[in-house]
Order: C-alpha cells, then sequence, then structure tokens
C-alpha cells in the first residue's frame, strides 16, 4: 500500500437520523396494521376522503431533505474530510 486511505462506507448522520426515524415510525405503524396511515405520510394520499394532503409527505421528508442539504454544507466547507483525517471511524456530518 502506499499509505493513503482508501474509500471506506461512511454513514452521514444528517440524513441518516432522520430517514431513520421515519422508517421506525412507519414501521411501528405498519406492525399495528395502520396501513392507511402509513400510506398517508409516506404519499400524502387520504383513502378516506381520496384527497392529496401535501402537508404529510412534507413532515415525514422535510427533516431528510434539510439532512442533505446539511450534509452537503458539511462537504464543501470541508468539515467531513476534517473527520476522516482525524480518524473518526464510519461518521460524518
Amino acid at each position: 500500500m502506499d499509505g493513503k486511505m482508501g474509500k471506506k462506507m461512511t454513514i452521514p448522520l444528517a440524513v441518516a437520523v432522520p430517514l431513520g426515524v421515519a422508517i421506525v415510525s412507519q414501521g411501528k405503524n405498519l406492525m399495528a396494521g395502520q396501513y392507511d396511515s402509513v400510506v398517508l405520510w409516506t404519499t400524502g394520499y387520504n383513502k378516506a376522503t381520496k384527497q392529496f394532503l401535501p402537508a404529510y409527505p412534507i413532515a415525514t421528508y422535510a427533516p431528510v431533505v434539510l439532512g442533505l442539504v446539511i450534509h452537503k454544507i458539511a462537504n464543501l466547507s470541508g468539515l467531513n474530510r476534517m473527520l476522516g483525517n482525524m480518524k473518526i471511524p464510519i461518521v460524518r456530518v
């Protein structure tokens, strides 16, 4: 080896945490048999009223999109490179 670090799999926390929260909360609804609730929160479609309600998917996915923006800013500012150089395993912003 030439002493350079190769590309390693890392987890962008700013994206993974909100996505994990959305998955866990909807997983609980699935396990409880609340399928209409899962459809409503993930797609915004209310089967009972046959309406699209955009507030529900926005509430679900806005934190994930915000996390993507934060991750991009951390990349552009060099924060993630700094964490990599400090040999902090797995984690990046």
